[in-house]
């Protein structure tokens, strides 16, 4: 079915929605009042309606004083509503007023349930996600983000219910057993930013540092501690965003919840922020350091859209990116002010610069600017393209103005479209205004094409390099149509000596270079593109400086060893060279060097173990690699250790055990005994590596071990990690015990999809969960609804493979089933590089391990 944009001709300007849900019936009634103005003559009104019973419908005009009942159909698969009037009206103002009514899903979209414990007793809250196309579930709406409005926001209730919304409530009336609730009205904001929770929470709450602005942060009952940590992550955040952009909060309150059925990580509705719980609540006994630094993340996140994506909003989803990817890249800057020892600029490189390299080398990838003709679209550009690589190509321009520039342009940019919309040319006009320097001409080039360059640098002679710039895919070197592009690029150099930018915008370049004992091009990774170092005297020496720590920066060490391994997969330098390189860094000592080192090193021994090969040259090499760095770390944690260390260790311990290490295995045992006696014996940093171990080497006493811990906790993170370490098992029956308990009720859907990817990147469990997969699809369809967590499961499980012959196979029964997405174009061209990458290379990679 074609779809059009909803018509300009009627601009709603205020909504008053009243609605009373019921918890026990899960349905909902509504009224919903639109002041509008109808700026050309019409004879009727179209906007969005979808899942909702519309029972009444009457119109009054301001001019007039008159009313009328128009009528009305809802077109269910257009999720629109027509109303039809007699006669054409010219412009003028009224009140558009239906009533209508809905059921409250269970789908974790529009108005919806949640489901939640309390005395031992299951009950429900009724809570909302809107984004980006559901507001229409819970009220009739022009639901896009150009049809900006304001609202008031009445809700009726149970009195023994907490109500919340965007606003701070201004008047409460109590009737028997229920009440009805009003909040002020908002400002200006796109309906998909509404929200309001009824439901039973405590909060804890303090003022800002000026005593401007109330945070509250919303927990489940009885657990206020569990929600400090946000609080103050949250109460530091909103002062320094101000000071940053330059613009005050503009509401009086900013809430904070958690909600214990959330398919997202987050929602940034204006002045009522929703999470999931593993996102908002820190334990300080139960919770690791590493989801600690999540929650930082994802409160810095979502308040960033404050001003990045409510104060000025994209004029349409095309543009979702400059909500995103701006929102991706301040969570690292606020979060980093806050918390420098988790030196989170070092961690960025790794996870958002990382996972958009690997996506953005798909030729099935899109660009950060997409056009999105159809809202059934939308949610297949909610992924690493807009938040990584937009975040990523953010960072680059930063470096590229510089901070002074940078900041003056955002702050232009914010003015004056503020309570609007934008395009991201306004965005490039400002900054490029404010900086003098061809912004637009630059950024274009990222925005609007897909991909990104592998420079090849090539010694000409001392002093001297050739680059050029090619297209980079995870296939190789792009050719035809696809070697096309060109982009422009800040390539910096570093050596020992020196850092200099030279800005390349040509195919091939010639420039001046230190005459130093290494070179390392793209400096601190601030660009987005790949490096090869064509000569060999350039590879060794950077080898050398690598394996003898005079490579100091921990983003270029991390850098050297991503884009060889990368390069090796594509085929474009042998999976050997990638291998001896890693040989270098048997010493580092960075946290981020060996998360990233991991990630790549663990992508390509499954492949290796999932075909067949002798496992046991593999082990010696991993126990080999990871030894050095697990003896400097222990198992003991130190007084004196950096605020990254209790990471490392969980990772370097997890991988010695992976590879089989006795002692390791030996000692995680121990403490797995330990902890089943007594819940503090076993520090939260090391749980979700001591869990996978034993699971991994364990047996069905083992299972049921770590199913009474799952079962006995209350902490959501604590039951993540313990159903995320079922996957690692070893017994097939346990694994294929693991996808049945995914889909049982003791997990919520949420999470199941998660259980499930943990099987199948499980080299031993892909094909398991596979056919699991394939004779449950028809559960799994209607559990995600054809939304982007079952896009992520999709993805997930496909992606593990490395035959032409399940490829195809994969293709044909989602052709049968009707199923296409972005996600399983990006899944089956992954399979297509991973039998290139074994085909080719893997017959000498496992000679290299015999060796080595």
């Amino acid at each position: 079915m074609s779809f059009e944009r909803l018509p300009r001709s009627v601009c709603p300007r205020v909504y008053d929605i009243h609605l009373i849900p019921d918890l026990v019936s899960f349905t909902f009634e509504g009224t919903v009042g639109i002041q509008l103005d109808v700026t050309e003559s019409v004879d009727h009104f179209l906007l969005n309606a979808a899942e909702l019973t519309v029972t009444s419908c009457t119109y009054q005009s301001n001019d007039s004083k008159k009313s009328c009942v128009p009528t009305f159909s809802v077109d269910e698969e257009a999720e629109t509503l027509l109303v039809k009037f007699e006669s054409e009206m010219e412009p003028e103002s009224g009140v558009l007023t239906i009533g209508f009514s809905g059921i409250l899903n269970d789908q974790m979209r529009g108005f919806y349930r949640s489901k939640y414990t309390l005395n031992g007793e299951d009950r429900y809250a009724a809570v909302t996600q809107f984004e980006s196309t559901d507001a229409r579930r819970a009220f009739p709406c022009w639901d896009e983000p150009a049809h900006k409005s304001r609202f008031n926001i009445t809700i009726t209730a149970p009195s023994d219910r907490v109500v919340i919304s965007n606003m701070p409530a201004i008047d409460t009336k109590e009737e028997g057993k229920s009440k009805t609730v009003k909040f002020d009205t908002t400002p200006i904001m796109s309906t998909y930013l509404v929200a309001f929770v009824i439901g039973e929470f405590d909060y804890v709450e303090k003022k800002t540092s000026d005593d401007r602005i109330n945070v509250r942060v919303y927990v489940p009952v009885g657990k206020q501690d569990q929600g400090n940590f946000a609080l103050e992550m949250a109460s530091r955040t909103l002062p320094f965003y101000e000071k940053w952009f330059g613009i005050p909060y503009p509401l009086p309150k900013a809430d904070l919840i958690a909600i214990p059925d959330f398919a997202s990580g987050a929602m940034e509705n204006w002045g009522l922020v929703t999470y999931r719980e593993t996102a908002l609540l820190v334990d300080e006994k139960s919770s690791s350091a590493s989801t600690k630094q999540w929650v930082a993340l994802v409160v810095a996140h979502e308040l960033a859209h404050q001003w990045f994506g409510n104060l000025v909003t994209m004029e349409w989803w095309t543009h979702l990116w400059l909500n995103e990817g701006f929102a991706s890249w301040m969570e690292y800057l606020a979060t980093d002010v806050c918390y420098p020892e988790w030196q989170m600029w070092k961690q960025f490189v790794f996870q958002d610069m990382g996972s958009a390299l690997a996506l953005d080398a798909l030729k099935s990838s899109h660009p950060i600017e997409v056009p999105v003709s159809n809202p059934s679209e939308i949610d297949e550009i909610f992924d690493d393209i807009s938040y990584a690589k937009g975040s990523t190509v953010i960072r680059m321009l930063y470096s590229f103005l510089g901070e002074p520039a940078f900041k003056a342009g955002l702050h232009d940019y914010l003015v004056k479209h503020q309570y609007s919309n934008a395009y991201t040319e306004d965005l490039w006009d400002a900054l490029g205004n404010a900086s003098k320097k061809p912004v637009k001409e630059m950024m274009d080039t990222w925005t609007k094409q897909m991909g990104y360059p592998v420079i090849t640098v090539t010694l000409l002679a001392p002093g001297k390099l050739k680059l050029v710039q090619n297209r980079f895919l995870a296939s190789g070197v792009a050719e035809g149509d696809d070697a096309k592009p060109l982009w422009f690029v800040p390539v910096s150099i570093a050596s020992d000596t020196s850092n200099d930018i030279h800005l390349m915008k040509e195919r091939s370049i010639e420039v001046e270079c230190p005459t130093s004992s290494w070179i390392k091009l793209n400096a601190e990774q601030t660009g987005f593109y790949r490096v090869r170092y064509a000569s060999n005297e350039l590879r060794t020496q950077l080898a050398d400086a690598i394996a003898s720590n005079k490579v100091t920066s921990v983003c270029d060490r991390l850098g050297v060893q991503n884009d060889a391994m990368a390069l090796a997969r594509a085929g474009i330098i042998p999976t050997v060279e990638a291998l001896e390189l890693i040989k270098a860094f048997r010493t580092e000592t960075d946290f981020n060097v060996w998360k990233d080192l991991t990630s790549n090193l663990s992508s390509l021994l499954s492949l290796l173990r999932g075909t067949g090969n002798n496992s046991a040259n593999i082990d010696a090499f991993g126990r080999s690699l990871y030894s050095i760095i697990a003896e400097q770390v222990g198992w003991e944690s130190k007084a004196s250790e950096n605020a990254l260390v209790p990471q490392l260790r969980s990772l370097v311990l997890r991988e010695l055990g992976r590879y089989g290490d006795e002692n390791t295995i030996k000692k995680a045992n121990e403490l797995f005994a330990l902890y089943l006696e007594d819940e503090s014996k076993l520090p939260a940093d090391l749980r979700a590596c001591v869990y996978g171990i034993v699971m991994q080497h364990g047996d069905e006493s083992t299972y049921e071990s770590m199913m009474s811990i799952f079962r006995r906790t209350d902490f959501q993170e604590e039951k993540e990690r313990c159903a995320r370490s079922l996957g690692a098992a070893a017994d097939p029956a346990l694994l294929q015990k693991t996808l049945e308990f995914a889909l049982s009720p003791e997990i919520r859907a949420q999470d199941s999809v998660f259980v499930f990817c943990s099987v199948a990147r499980n080299w031993r469990g892909k094909e398991i969960a596979w056919n699991f997969l394939t004779e449950n699809w028809d559960k799994f369809q209607e559990m995600y609804r054809g939304g982007y967590l079952l896009n992520y499961l999709v993805k997930a499980v496909v992606s593990q493979f490395s035959s032409d012959t399940r490829s195809n196979e994969i293709q044909s029964f989602f052709e049968e089933k009707k199923y296409s997405s972005r996600a399983l174009s990006q899944a089956l061209e992954t399979i297509k590089t991973n039998s290139s990458w074994m085909n080719r290379d893997a017959q000498n990679i496992m000679a290299w391990f015999a060796g080595n």
